[in-house]
């Protein structure tokens, strides 16, 4: 759907490309990952984690 430009919110910036996956064992450490990275708002660390 994002891809398609069927959200409005994000249908300026299509289209999405996958740069990294992770596997967790429940949704909540899912969450707290997403979390931990949306934090990190593209610093240093943030490129040392996407590029590994």
């Amino acid at each position: 759907m994002h891809n398609r430009g069927l959200v409005k919110s994000t249908r300026l910036r299509v289209p999405f490309v996958i740069v990294k996956t992770e596997s967790f064992d429940t949704r909540a450490e899912a969450r707290k990952r997403e979390n931990y990275l949306k934090k990190l708002k593209g610093g240093n660390e943030f490129h040392r984690i996407i590029n590994q």
